[in-house]
């Protein structure tokens, strides 16, 4: 998260050197969970949210993992928000090859990143080893790069 000039981290382990945005509240609901920054001078709000699906015929919609994510930002300076997603939550090990491919329309920018290799219902544990992983932003800039890079970028 920039605030001005000064960037700030606002979830996860420290991979730089960075101040934290202070977690000023949570709160959980059935399906949705809003967590509340303090970042300097801004305050932001992001809302994760994951939709109720009935069970159809076969199980399809069920058993499709979305969550949104929704940000809102009040500040009195310019403000960016930086959200990276590593391609190793589509595989069963981190050592695999992963391949993504980023797409643009006039409305939204999709990233999706999977295993180069896809063996649908051929793994023998509980972490996906085939799939995909999708990020869609309607008001962002997507890119695939490297975490370093893409952090030294930011």
């Amino acid at each position: 998260l920039r605030v001005g000039s000064t960037v700030y981290r606002w979830l996860g382990q420290p991979v730089l050197d960075l101040p934290a945005a202070v977690q000023t509240s949570v709160e959980v609901r059935p399906t949705t969970t809003r967590y509340t920054f303090q970042a300097g001078s801004a305050e932001m709000m992001v809302d994760f949210m994951t939709p109720s699906f009935g069970h159809d015929e076969v199980l399809v919609v069920a058993t499709c993992p979305i969550t949104t994510m929704n940000f809102s930002v009040r500040a009195d300076v310019p403000v960016q928000i930086y959200f990276d997603m590593s391609a190793t939550t589509a595989t069963k090990s981190d050592k695999q090859e992963v391949v993504g491919v980023r797409e643009v329309s006039e409305t939204l920018q999709a990233v999706r990143v999977g295993r180069s290799e896809q063996h649908v219902l051929g793994q023998t544990s509980d972490r996906s080893d085939w799939g995909y992983r999708y990020l869609a932003a309607a008001s962002a800039t997507t890119r695939i790069h490297s975490a370093a890079e893409a952090r030294q970028a930011f």
